[in-house]
């Protein structure tokens, strides 16, 4: 989490990495008030959840050492977030967009390591066939 580690729904959030049998994993833990009981939260970022690295590409992140540290935390459900900016450029950047589908046939490669290394496809590419 970029600097402060608290919002309005989790007050804050306690830091702290787990190690599991694939590498250790940065999560992030607190309570969500809930309308019967307060839930407890545990959240990772994929792209900064290795403590060795300030940031990790797609391609390389970790998915077995994050599942295992979820289990490891006694997660039995898991929410997937994504922040992709718009996927159309009439739809305004904050509005919620749920595609039904989306496909990107390119492999998209980057000589970065680090967060510019992401790069937006589109369908404006040149097509050589």
């Amino acid at each position: 989490m970029h600097g402060d580690s608290s919002s309005l729904l989790v007050p804050s959030l306690d830091k702290k990495t787990v190690f599991t049998d694939c590498g250790s994993v940065v999560v992030y833990t607190g309570t969500v008030p809930g309308v019967t009981q307060p839930t407890r939260l545990v959240f990772v970022q994929r792209h900064q959840a290795d403590p060795a690295a300030k940031y990790v590409q797609p391609a390389k992140i970790n998915y077995p050492a994050i599942a295992a540290a979820l289990a490891s935390e006694g997660c039995d459900a898991v929410v997937g977030v994504a922040s992709v900016g718009a996927l159309q450029a009439d739809t305004p950047l904050g509005e919620l967009s749920v595609p039904e589908d989306f496909y990107c046939p390119w492999d998209i490669r980057s000589g970065f390591d680090d967060y510019t290394s992401h790069t937006v496809p589109g369908t404006h590419a040149c097509y050589w066939w």
